[in-house]
């Protein structure tokens, strides 16, 4: 998956309001890698990733393994790194300074009481 310029803000708020639905809902039995490749990735109007390059390891619809690296406003790093290991999924994100990210969830999470 590859683009210059990519506004995913409705996507992270779907994905916060919704966390248990599985983006691969829509596919039956999707088996795949996914390679990323774009140039900027907007998460508000304010905020963005850029320089996102990476794979994902999609098996029977469920996401297996994943290793994404990015910029976060120009300057900051951003980096997804989640391995699955028989029935266990370990996640580690790397944000320096997440402070759009934050705000995305407790605006998302407020919204819910």
């Amino acid at each position: 998956m590859s683009g210059s310029e990519i506004d995913g803000a409705k996507s992270i708020k779907n994905l916060l309001d919704n966390p248990s639905k599985s983006i691969f809902t829509n596919f039956k039995n999707l088996n795949t890698f996914i390679y990323l490749k774009i140039n900027k990735y907007y998460i508000n109007e304010n905020s963005y990733l850029s320089n996102i390059q990476g794979e994902t390891q999609i098996k029977n619809n469920k996401l297996i393994n994943s290793n994404v690296s990015a910029i976060l406003n120009k300057s900051r790093k951003f980096q997804l790194n989640i391995f699955t290991n028989n029935s266990q999924k370990i996640t580690k994100l790397e944000i320096e300074r997440p402070e759009p990210f934050i705000k995305n969830f407790k605006s998302s999470t407020c919204s819910r009481t």
